[in-house]
């Protein structure tokens, strides 16, 4: 089994946002395979104000999670058309350097205690149904507490996946 990082850079809105505003919608990420296990997941924001950022994982990017910088708002039909493949959240904010926040990773339903943790075991799959070399996935993300605004591309999430 090998080991890639796969480094991922969001666009962003500019613009103030709020708790539960969608961060970014439909950022492809190339794997290395068609399946692989996502072992870890970090991120940077080259900006002072700490966050928790939700990302939702799918194989298909047909559907946003809404518009971004506004309340998500994806039905469920459409939600089940981007075929979820799990999600997770990223904590930052103690974690800081003068300039950027560090996020570590925890548990989408976990209160803290396990922050920076090893996920439960989350494959990472590429839809089989396109034809031919096919090894993208897609990740959204909504800003789940704190507000703030950004650069269009200070955040940069890194994904340590085995294949």
């Amino acid at each position: 089994m090998a080991i890639e990082v796969i480094r991922v850079t969001p666009t962003l809105d500019t613009s103030a946002y709020a708790g539960g505003d969608v961060l970014f919608v439909g950022t492809e990420v190339v794997l290395p395979s068609k399946s692989c296990r996502l072992m870890g997941v970090q991120a940077i924001l080259y900006d002072t104000e700490a966050a928790e950022i939700n990302l939702l994982f799918f194989q298909k990017n047909d559907h946003p999670l809404g518009t971004i910088n506004a309340t998500a708002n994806v039905s469920a039909a459409n939600l089940k058309l981007n075929k979820y493949l799990g999600a997770l959240k990223l904590v930052g904010g103690s974690n800081s350097v003068d300039n950027a926040v560090i996020f570590n990773q925890q548990e989408l339903n976990d209160s803290g205690a396990t922050v920076g943790s090893r996920l439960h075991v989350m494959g990472l799959e590429a839809d089989h149904s396109v034809g031919g070399n096919n090894h993208s996935i897609f990740i959204q993300g909504i800003n789940a507490v704190g507000t703030g605004d950004y650069a269009a591309d200070a955040l940069e999430i890194l994904l340590t996946v085995e294949y």
